[in-house]
């Protein structure tokens, strides 16, 4: 009997053991067990990702991203945690889809963490526009260099990591990768995991070196310091306001969830009830959900005969205009003589939308994935342009004006 007990305990501390050892080990490439090596994520990305996606080869050859995936495997498991992701986002993205896109592990991205600043692209460069409020100061001051890295090179050494669709992609994703320690890390930007140096411009030409170290997501506690964003870009929910000095009604869409329907009502009685110059639909924010909730606050629009008159109905679209927002836009385009203000959009006409996202195997990295595919429009489009392009200022920005907007407001009736 005591021999039974001690050889349970013995069985019980050798499991305990190797599981252990198995858990070390694991951990110098990300996976859990080491009985699952990092080419379990490579299979996943071979063999499962084509079967989920709608046309994973839509944009790329099948030759081109199986011999990439083959490429990595004779290395993946020499990489550290940082060089593996990096390598692994840029086969992702080699495949043209801005839907296909491979994120840190939850637990990965808190081991990483972030540079406590936001940057945004502006015509005349990258911006901080929110930072710990610890360095709220450095809000509003350009970007210069990245551990003596000019900011325009650095940009570059990183585009490989964002899908080439769309002209605003890029412009929408750069600046987020670039306060990413992981990627600066194993791009060579940064020497160091843990730290960089950020020169940043003042309004006054001065500039200042700020020694940044990585902080966790908890830590954080954002400020915007002197600036003020403008309306679009802080609201997140969909909205609507008659503005009576301009005779013109504003409509923001950002989500396509259901609670369109919602507005009809409100909208409905704002154009029955005031004189209206035009109609303003923004859609710079617009790129989740099922567009077909945003259909029956289409149909009012277009179905206003006055509305369908040229100059009349003003739609706004911009970097993170995409998935499936763009499918109405070409539909207002043909059905109503919208003109469209702002900037290209994120989005590849004809791409795909409708996100699900699996956990890689190995590392637990997430693969967000379309599960729907809108049809191609005429001419193949890289990107919808709108009529009159107008990119957000820094300067108005800073004080919350909309750029777009204004030009809107401003531009000549409808005779």
């Amino acid at each position: 009997m005591l021999s039974r007990n001690a050889g349970g305990v013995s069985r019980q501390r050798a499991l305990a053991a190797l599981l252990a050892m198995m858990i070390l080990l694991g951990s110098t490439t990300g996976c859990v067990l080491v009985a699952l090596t990092r080419s379990a994520d490579l299979d996943w990305l071979a063999n499962t990702l084509p079967s989920l996606h709608p046309d994973l080869f839509r944009f790329t050859s099948a030759a081109d991203y199986r011999q990439s995936i083959a490429e990595l495997r004779t290395v993946a498991d020499g990489l550290s945690q940082a060089q593996y992701y990096v390598a692994l986002a840029e086969i992702v993205a080699s495949l043209g889809d801005d839907h296909t896109v491979l994120e840190l592990s939850a637990s990965a991205q808190e081991t990483f963490g972030s540079y406590p600043i936001t940057l945004y692209g502006f015509p005349d460069g990258l911006y901080v526009i929110r930072a710990d409020e610890s360095i709220a100061w450095a809000v509003g001051q350009r970007l210069v260099a990245i551990d003596g890295m000019l900011a325009a090179e650095a940009a570059e050494r990183v585009a490989p990591l964002v899908a080439q669709a769309g002209e605003g992609l890029a412009v929408l994703r750069v600046p987020n990768l670039l306060v990413r320690p992981e990627v600066l890390y194993d791009l060579g930007i940064s020497s160091k995991l843990d730290r960089a140096i950020f020169t940043l411009l003042a309004a006054d030409g001065e500039e200042v070196d700020i020694a940044l170290k990585v902080a966790k997501p908890w830590d954080l506690r954002w400020s915007e310091g002197v600036w003020r964003a403008p309306e679009w870009f802080r609201r997140s929910v969909n909205w609507h306001a008659y503005l009576a000095e301009q005779e013109a009604l504003y409509i923001q869409l950002n989500v396509f969830s259901g609670d369109e329907a919602g507005l009809l009502p409100s909208v409905t009685a704002l154009l029955d009830a005031h004189p209206m110059d035009r109609v303003i639909l923004d859609l710079r924010r617009a790129r989740e959900g099922d567009p077909n909730w945003a259909r029956p606050l289409i149909n009012v629009l277009v179905g206003r005969p006055e509305l369908r008159e040229p100059g009349r109905l003003f739609v706004i679209v911009g970097r993170r205009t995409y998935s499936s927002a763009l499918p109405l836009c070409y539909e207002l385009r043909e059905r109503a003589n919208a003109v469209f203000y702002g900037e290209p959009t994120a989005g590849r006409p004809g791409g795909h939308g409708v996100q699900h996202s699996a956990q890689l195997p190995c590392s637990g990295f997430t693969l967000r994935y379309p599960t729907v595919q809108f049809a191609m429009p005429a001419g193949g489009a890289y990107s919808f342009v709108p009529d009159v392009l107008v990119y957000q200022t820094a300067e108005d920005f800073g004080v919350g004006v909309d750029t777009a907007l204004e030009r809107v407001l401003r531009s000549a009736p409808p005779k």
